[in-house]
């Protein structure tokens, strides 16, 4: 649950996976299945992630092979987003849209949360599930502690465009990995569909890059039906999730779950789960029975 405790995890999170592959003489083809499947996973290139997060994801997740089953291996019907629209018809007119957070104040005794338009709202505390690097358009009074505020500047969600791409006739298909090439990295097929994440993907390039998925995939070209998301472009993300460069994870990771005062923070990279909805939904459970125990 905390790597950066292990007394080798410095040396592991000064390494990156590239140069992890390099010490392997890991080269050609092998190489290039490697580097498509890492950098789809973690939604960064492999010289920019930690060794030490690559360890912890797969010891998390009891290893390489478990974590890929469980990971493809389950789907919401609709989307993953009817868990999020299940809870606010539970929550019903307490979920309050278009309340963008301006200010965060506390005093000791309560917290006030102040909105764009100058609303307020008073508690006596708060839980705050906003992306680590979407906090430094929070303006905290008292200011959040050097470290956070510091993860809040440093730590980087992938940049990435998500492409899915379709055909009503295609054949259907199980779960299988498209390994692709430097534009699109790797896909995943499934159905009557593929998945695809690209890594600063040009908006002109989108169309061409649809097609080239599909034509990887074994998806007909005629009547294709594609959806993308430039998740670098969503405002109250600014990306796809977190991947911690080298050296991030020791100096950065221990401070991420800590609370300010009598203000709380859930989010999946705040979990044992960094990149995963699992990590969000353990990291909301803590935050939770934090409150209760305060």
């Amino acid at each position: 649950d905390e790597p950066w405790s292990e007394p080798s995890a410095l040396m592991y999170d000064r390494i990156s996976l590239a140069d992890w592959f390099d010490a392997q003489r890991l080269r050609g083809r092998a190489r290039a299945l490697h580097e498509a499947l890492w950098q789809d996973g973690y939604a960064a290139r492999t010289e920019r992630i930690s060794l030490l997060h690559v360890l912890w994801t797969i010891r998390r997740s009891g290893g390489p092979v478990s974590g890929l089953r469980d990971a493809l291996g389950h789907r919401l019907e609709g989307g993953t987003q009817g868990l999020a629209l299940g809870l606010a018809r539970r929550l019903g007119s307490r979920v309050e849209l278009g309340r963008a957070v301006a200010r965060i104040e506390q005093d000791g005794r309560s917290v006030g949360v102040v909105t764009a338009d100058g609303e307020r709202r008073e508690a006596a505390r708060a839980i705050v599930c906003a992306p680590v690097p979407t906090l430094r358009r929070i303006d905290f009074a008292p200011a959040l502690p050097e470290q956070l505020r510091q993860a809040s500047e440093e730590l980087a969600f992938g940049r990435v465009t998500t492409i899915v791409v379709g055909a009503p006739w295609a054949p259907e298909r199980g779960v299988g990995l498209v390994a692709g090439n430097e534009r699109f990295g790797s896909a995943w097929r499934r159905g009557r569909t593929a998945k695809a994440k690209v890594l600063d993907a040009v908006p002109d390039a989108v169309p061409g890059l649809a097609q080239e998925v599909a034509r990887a995939s074994g998806i007909p070209g005629d009547a294709l039906e594609s959806e993308t998301l430039a998740w670098p472009d969503e405002p109250l993300s600014t990306g796809s999730y977190v991947n911690f460069a080298p050296g991030q994870l020791t100096r950065l990771g221990p401070h991420l779950r800590r609370s300010h005062g009598r203000v709380h923070f859930a989010a999946a990279e705040r979990s044992s789960w960094p990149i995963f909805m699992e990590g969000a939904i353990e990291s909301g459970s803590r935050a939770a029975a934090e409150v209760l125990a305060a």
